[in-house]
């Protein structure tokens, strides 16, 4: 732009046979030489600065907004102490250059250091590049005004975001006080029942136990966040089968949830607990995140010591009947009545294996169920059953 506005200049200047043609831009307190031909005689650089209030040229031209022609300052009083007769500059042709919000950009001009009237032709060739310049101004303008325009509607979007944001940070800010007052109102009212929680975050593998949780076994305080592995130890081997089959049924959405009555082991000794559990949190694929659960005493103050009898009808069982319950067995009993051997028990685990939470029952030598296939065979074969090295792994 600047560039095809300098070439006019020049050819104005060879044209008309002058020393000086520029292009002038206001700039309060000052105007500035905004172009100036590259012709001989020129006195006026490029950037220069002049103070306004001085009595120049252009400073009539922008307050007239009108053309301006003084053939011979010399001849003229207004004119002859004007400060660029100093420069040797009498005569002037101006035109006004204005932005479209009609504010004054500045001016068009020519200089000569003679008496010059500028003939018609001349000034039509100086209007029609004066418009060329205001059509640039325009299109400088309206780029700005859209620009400051798309800079205005990015902040009110910006402002509308950050509305938006602190509105969602107050929703959740809200959303988990509510949670937490519920899950304190809840904990409040299951620990005052006598109820103790846990909560089995599978992600992490930890099970966290509340106060009374702890309390109900005789755990250490220390001991409210355990893995997964230590809370499987919990159950007493003969009815940690049972517990974990039934979880692991809840994990497989099998059953909504379990209630399992079985022996934790408590300081030196087993104490009956009714442990409730449900799957509360899944994936998108509907595997298992997180168990919640309770434990709790069936009969209050009512302690069992290591190895002592399950109660009549204490049996493995969730929501709809249990597992054990469903079958009509308990686990140290077979279906057929027969009694295991003293001590048979089932080391079971939850692993994790292809994306699913699995129970692995492990039956050790003399387990009941090795027990009672040696059984059937002493009785097909007729033989005397002798020691029985069984040992299976399967999946519940």
């Amino acid at each position: 732009m600047l560039r095809n506005w300098q070439e006019v200049l020049d050819l104005l200047a060879i044209i008309v046979k002058i020393p000086a043609a520029l292009i002038m831009k206001v700039e309060p307190p000052h105007i500035k030489v905004c172009l100036s031909s590259h012709s001989h005689g020129n006195p006026y650089e490029e950037h220069e600065m002049a103070a306004l209030g001085t009595g120049l040229y252009c400073e009539t031209v922008m307050a007239t907004r009108a053309p301006l022609l003084v053939p011979d300052a010399l001849a003229d009083p207004h004119w002859r102490n004007n400060p660029d007769v100093k420069l040797g500059m009498i005569s002037h042709l101006g035109l006004p250059l204005v932005w479209p919000d009609q504010n004054i950009f500045g001016t068009i001009c020519v200089l000569d250091g003679r008496e010059n009237h500028y003939s018609p032709p001349f000034l039509q060739l100086i209007q029609q590049f004066r418009g060329i310049v205001e059509r640039v101004l325009k299109q400088i303008y309206y780029d700005e005004v859209r620009v400051h325009e798309e800079a205005a509607i990015r902040a009110d979007d910006a402002k509308r975001v950050r509305l938006e944001f602190a509105a969602i940070r107050d929703r959740e800010q809200k959303a988990l006080q509510a949670i937490k007052e519920s899950k304190q109102r809840w904990h409040f009212a299951l620990e005052g029942a006598g109820d103790g929680v846990w909560d089995w975050d599978m992600a992490r593998n930890t099970v966290f136990y509340s106060k009374r949780c702890l309390e109900l076994p005789g755990f250490p305080e220390h001991k409210s966040l355990v893995d997964f592995a230590e809370w499987e130890r919990c159950p007493h081997p003969d009815d940690a089968a049972t517990v974990l089959a039934e979880v692991q049924a809840c994990l497989d959405g099998c059953i909504p949830a379990f209630a399992n009555e079985h022996r934790v082991q408590a300081g030196g000794g087993w104490k009956w607990l009714l442990t409730r559990g449900m799957v509360v949190g899944r994936d998108d694929a509907g595997r298992p995140l997180r168990m919640t659960g309770t434990y709790s005493d069936p009969q209050a103050g009512r302690s069992r010591l290591a190895g002592t009898e399950r109660p009549p009808g204490r049996t493995g069982r969730h929501a709809d009947g249990g597992i054990a319950a469903r079958h009509g067995t308990d686990r140290r009993h077979g279906k057929d009545g027969l009694a295991g051997p003293p001590g048979g028990r089932c080391g079971p685990r939850i692993e994790h294996a292809g994306g699913q939470y699995h129970p692995v029952i492990v039956e050790p030598e003399g387990s009941h169920r090795g027990y009672l296939r040696a059984r059937r065979r002493q009785a097909a074969d007729g033989q005397r059953a002798g020691r029985i090295p069984a040992q299976r792994q399967g999946r519940l």
